[in-house]
């Protein structure tokens, strides 16, 4: 009941004024009131029985234009005054306080048409008074006209006071109903914005409860679930980089103006967690409000770019001990051949100490050639040229480099090439340093033997193989045998040296030109890597 009671007093106040029920009531009262002064006052006879009829018919057909929704005001404004002169004129006395009545005809009309409605509306009354002056006295003294006079001028300018505070009035709603309307689309285009961010936004109040957050969020944090209300410190089970348990909201406090952290993490459980950028930024409010703002969190996932940070940490780690061994190394027998060359005539320790050097330099120089392959097989696009792809000819060639390396070592250097070979199109740069690193690690591990280079196909694909009777690789070791940096931890691995980058690269190249590297390898008995290249025209058109 209570509800209903103000859906219609709201619906009141939303009324425009001809709507208005006071209107409604007063035209009621006036057109039955009519009515029963004639009939109380004995003054009904045939004579007026038109006036009775025609103010009934008037005020019924005024109640249902209202409820028909008819739109034209004029037709409601004539009503009113037609009724409210037969009134005045038949009924109510003149000089009593029934001509004020009127003043809903003033305010009427100088709420629809301004001061010209009003002088319309005053002029009208004023021939209703007159008209009812000279119908109920034969003589119109000075103390009826004045009182009268003073009415009239009491009516119009309530009726235009009344109309003007009316009108401000609805114009401060409209203003406000305006400036609503503004404030919810301002809200719909921060929420749409805040919607097609990438990364999380949330904002919570001075305790932490969350009052707006992202889809993003959601994301970040793998739920459906509404956030709405809840309490953000329940929310992110945060850690610095120290395993110490952080309260967001009581960091935010901590701050004054925007402050970004990148130590935080985000655990789920004890091995599950993910590294988080947390921008935190108080909101301010104006110096004369009491409250607080609140708290604006922006998170991102940073998890991968922490590992490449980790990554590049230990690749310069790494490589500046790969590099201060050899220069130290190369640096001080360089030092010791010069002074053997001025005071020691033996010749030996002189070309020793040298030769070490030698190793060293060439080992830096691989070294540099490794660093510069991999920076151009971490590029994502293939800058190597596509031509087409004779396997025989690879192979004669890897033999003329590599049989006079491998007899240095006394080893058997073995060249197969299959007859009808595909010919494929492909990277004959990238094929090469891939077999070029199988091959020169072949020889590396290799003490006695042989080792075969033979090249066949599969299907559609060349198949290049690299077969040595070296030392061979455990199950384990080939497991990470393309990591970055990796060297078995076999003494015999470290008997010579290596960047660790050889099989990472040719990893990578192979990669680049879709092809497919495999190992078939046991401790004591040798290795085999295989390379199986497709045509990169055949992939395409399977993909």
């Amino acid at each position: 009941m209570g509800r209903k009671l103000r859906e219609f007093l709201e619906q009141i106040k939303n009324m425009e004024p001809l709507k208005h029920p006071a209107f409604i009531v007063a035209l009621i009262l006036v057109g039955f009131s009519t009515t029963m002064g004639f009939l109380f006052t004995g003054e009904f006879n045939t004579d007026y029985s038109a006036v009775y009829y025609g103010t009934l018919a008037a005020t019924l057909v005024t109640v249902f234009a209202h409820y028909l929704n008819v739109t034209k005001p004029i037709i409601y404004i004539l009503l009113y005054h037609i009724i409210a002169s037969i009134f005045l004129i038949f009924v109510a006395p003149i000089g009593g306080p029934y001509i004020f009545i009127w003043m809903l005809n003033i305010y009427i009309t100088h709420y629809l048409y301004g001061i010209r409605g009003t002088i319309v509306s005053l002029l009208w009354l004023a021939i209703t008074v007159e008209y009812a002056l000279l119908l109920q006295r034969s003589v119109i003294s000075k103390d009826v006209v004045v009182p009268t006079i003073i009415q009239i001028f009491i009516i119009g300018f309530t009726g235009v006071f009344m109309s003007n505070i009316s009108k401000r009035s609805h114009k401060e709603r409209r203003l406000l109903k305006e400036t609503m309307q503004k404030a919810q689309i301002e809200h719909q285009r921060l929420l749409s914005l805040v919607n097609s961010m990438g990364d999380a936004v949330i904002a919570t109040d001075t305790d932490g409860q969350i009052l707006i957050y992202n889809a993003a969020t959601l994301d970040l944090l793998n739920t459906n679930d509404s956030l709405a209300l809840k309490p953000i410190q329940k929310l992110l089970n945060l850690y610095d980089d120290k395993n110490k348990k952080v309260n967001l909201i009581s960091e935010a406090k901590k701050v004054r103006t925007s402050t970004k952290r990148t130590d935080l993490k985000l655990k789920f459980s004890d091995n599950d967690y993910m590294n988080l950028y947390i921008n935190i930024s108080p909101i301010g409010v104006s110096y004369d409000q009491d409250q607080e703002g609140g708290y604006t969190f922006l998170m991102r996932d940073i998890t991968k770019e922490k590992s490449l940070e980790e990554e590049r940490d230990e690749f310069i780690s790494v490589v500046s001990h790969e590099l201060r061994t050899p220069v130290t190394t190369a640096e001080g027998n360089v030092g010791n051949a010069l002074y053997l060359s001025q005071k020691s005539k033996n010749k030996k320790q002189v070309t020793d100490a040298l030769e070490f050097a030698h190793e060293n330099i060439m080992f830096l120089s691989n070294l540099i050639n490794d660093l510069s392959t991999l920076a151009r097989a971490e590029r994502a696009k293939v800058d190597a040229e596509i031509t087409k792809i004779d396997g025989k000819h690879i192979v004669e060639e890897m033999d003329k480099s590599y049989s006079i390396s491998a007899k240095s070592k006394k080893l058997e250097f073995e060249s197969v090439a299959s007859d009808d070979l595909p010919v494929i199109l492909s990277s004959q740069l990238y094929i090469e340093e891939i077999l070029q690193n199988f091959i020169t690690n072949a020889i590396k591990y290799t003490k006695k033997g042989k080792i075969i280079l033979s090249v066949g196909t599969s299907g559609e694909n060349l198949k290049f193989s690299v077969k040595d009777t070296g030392i061979g690789i455990s199950t384990s070791d080939q497991k990470r045998l393309f990591e970055k940096f990796f060297r078995s931890e076999d003494y015999r691995t470290r008997e010579t040296t290596g960047t660790g980058l050889g099989l990472y690269i040719a990893n990578k190249l192979a990669v680049k030109i879709k092809a497919k590297i495999y190992i078939n390898s046991k401790i004591n008995e040798g290795s085999e890597f295989i390379l199986e290249v497709p045509s990169l025209h055949v992939h395409k058109k399977h993909s």
